[in-house]
């Protein structure tokens, strides 16, 4: 819950409240938390930008088959 810290002090207690009695809103928020998690101990990589370009350089280059 308020896994991004955006959300202000009166905000997060309105959040509370509304997932004590929302089951719905309460599971997203559960499995949002999960995965969350997940990302973070996956040890995620990204291509820089320039590997991006370069990709997308190829790719025009070469045209589909």
């Amino acid at each position: 819950m308020c896994q991004y810290g955006e959300a202000s002090r009166k905000q997060r207690w309105k959040l509370r409240f509304h997932l004590l009695i929302c089951k719905a809103c309460a599971g997203f928020t559960r499995r949002n938390d999960r995965l969350t998690q997940l990302c973070e101990h996956a040890h995620l990589q990204q291509l820089s930008e320039a590997d991006k370009a370069e990709m997308k350089r190829r790719l025009r280059t070469h045209g589909n088959p």
